[in-house]
């Protein structure tokens, strides 16, 4: 309701409740609805678990990032429903705007997303204790819009997280962006990264790479997903006829100032791939 004025409600559904055909969210597969507010804050669930754990944000939800948004929990408080009253998780400043977005199966579990630091937009991407609510690591700024900042998805494990970082001086518009494999041990206390170039060479089929665009997935197995441009034969956005891929497949939300067969540099366009058939990026 509302959502031409920016207004929108936040559900949990249950998919078996709905029939073959795609679920009208108004009339089949409900659980609970997080009503919006167009007078004040309102819950906005981003992910769900296996353990029933929403995370998102609590605030007005306007523009990118929101004038305000605060990450949060929402926790079961009985079958098949959750608490009205979101916990607040912690922010990298008093005065951060932040969002998170995913969160994994594991116990403790862990969620990705991001917060401010230094400026409404400069987004970091960070990794949450969810549990705790407390913030494990910062990732760094990266050069975004929307929900996913700097870490894009994590494992269900909790161990593996994927994102990149800018590189360069922002305010001259040099920035560049390199892509990151992150691994813990011991619940992101601490951490490992792997560079995404300095691997492609030693990944099958990786010669075919011309640069990877966005990472997309990683699975508990170490298998990543990404978008990426294409060499020669395989072709690439920049010159679409010489590959058999349709230019439309670089299209998605993640890249909505692109025109069908042309890629902007930084806007995380790219040929869908998958660089790795068997666990070969470890």
């Amino acid at each position: 309701p509302g959502a031409a004025f920016g207004e929108s409600d936040s559900r949990v559904m249950d998919s078996r409740l709905g029939s073959t055909e795609p679920i009208d969210p108004d009339v089949q597969g409900n659980l609970q609805v997080f009503p919006s507010s167009p007078f004040g804050s309102s819950i906005f669930a981003a992910d769900i678990n296996d353990a029933n754990i929403i995370v998102g944000s609590f605030g007005t939800g306007e523009g990118i990032p929101p004038n305000e948004a605060y990450p949060i929990k929402v926790l079961p408080d009985g079958e098949n429903h959750w608490s009205e009253e979101p916990v607040m998780m912690e922010e990298l400043e008093e005065n951060s705007i932040s969002r998170a977005v995913q969160l994994s199966d594991s116990e403790p579990s862990f969620a990705i997303g991001w917060s401010t630091l230094g400026g409404p937009r400069r987004l970091h991407g960070v990794v949450w204790n969810v549990n705790t609510g407390q913030i494990m690591q910062d990732f760094g700024y990266d050069i975004c819009g929307g929900w996913t900042c700097g870490v894009h998805a994590i494992n269900s494990a909790g161990t593996m997280i994927v994102g990149s970082r800018a590189q360069g001086f922002g305010a001259f518009g040099f920035e560049t962006r390199e892509h990151f494999i992150y691994s813990t041990d011991d619940g992101w206390q601490t951490f490992s990264e792997l560079n995404v170039t300095d691997i492609l060479e030693n990944t099958p089929g990786g010669e075919h790479i011309a640069e990877i665009t966005r990472l997309t997935g990683i699975n508990d197995h170490g298998q990543v997903t990404a978008q990426s441009l294409l060499k020669g034969e395989f072709g690439q956005l920049e010159t679409p006829g010489v590959t058999a891929w349709a230019p439309s497949l670089a299209l998605d939300e993640t890249c909505p100032n692109s025109d069908p067969g042309v890629w902007r540099p930084r806007n995380g366009c790219g040929i869908p791939t998958l660089p790795c058939s068997t666990r070969c990026l470890w």
